[in-house]
Parts: C-alpha cells; structure tokens; sequence
C-alpha cells in the first residue's frame, strides 16, 4: 500500500470533520458516548450594544471557557466578574464544579481569573519573535467548587 501525505492550510470544515467524526468513534469506543453542551452569556447595553460575554461548553463534567471578552470602555464595571458568576452558575446547576480556562499575560482577564479563584496549573511560552524568543506567556487555567455551597460557582476551596 502507498501511503500519501498532504499538508492543508486553512483546512475547510470539509476537510477536518473526517478526522473530528474519526477521532470521536475512537474516544466514544473507550469512554462511552459523549457530547458538548455549548453555552454563553452575553450583557448588552440599553441600545443592544454587546458590552461584553463569555462562551463555553460542558462536557467530561468540566466547564470549559472558551472565550471572555468585555468591551474596553466598559471594564471595571464588573461585567466580567458577572459574566463569569453567571456561566459558573449555570455549570453547577447541572451538577459541574470545575472549570478551566487559557489565557496569556497580555490578556487583562488573567487578573479576573485569579481573583475569582482560578489557579495556574501551568505556563507556556508563546509567540517567538525572530531570533526564536518567546515574548509572551500562555496561562492554563483551573478552579474547583462546591456545587452544594451557597451561591455555588463560587470558589470554595479544594
């Protein structure tokens, strides 16, 4: 048998849902059936104006933040801290106290994060520039709550 290898940029959904659909059959053999419940919260102004939102999804009993983002002439109105309370809170409605997370120091919601008591499990250099140094990091992210506490989604310790 010939083997042949091609390299893809900028792959279409085409393209990658073979490997997606194979990839799942592989993990759903091991582990059992799985699924994702994508989830978001968004915080609009009184025009409509997003402000700001997070999204994410629920699977393997973790929420898993994808994105945060507010917009910069709303920060320090703690939308953010809302934002996240509110995903948290949704989470631990369905039974999930865990959540994690990637974000790089050039990011101002790593300080939002460890304030709302997620803890960095580890750190990676990124964006090499010329001469192949790193100028910049990427934290990865976790936190552990109890889904019984008052007002759960709330960091309770570990």
């Amino acid at each position: 048998m010939t083997i042949l290898f091609e390299e893809f940029v900028q792959p279409d959904a085409e393209q990658v849902e073979p490997l997606r659909t194979a990839l799942k059959a592989f993990n759903e053999s091991a582990i059992g059936e799985y699924g994702a419940t994508t989830i978001m919260v968004a915080a609009h102004g009184d025009d409509g104006k997003l402000l700001g939102a997070v999204h994410g999804w629920l699977q393997f009993g973790w929420l898993y933040v994808n994105m945060l983002w507010v917009d910069d002439a709303q920060r320090r109105r703690r939308i953010g801290t809302t934002l996240l309370e509110r995903i948290e809170a949704f989470a631990a409605a369905r039974g999930v106290c865990r959540s994690r997370l990637a974000t790089s120091d050039f990011q101002p919601g790593y300080a939002l994060y460890r304030r709302r008591g997620y803890e960095t499990y580890a750190t990676i250099p990124i964006m090499p520039d010329e001469a192949g140094v790193d100028s910049h990091v990427e934290y990865l992210m976790w936190k552990h709550w109890s889904v019984d506490a008052p007002g759960a989604g709330r960091e309770t310790g570990r």
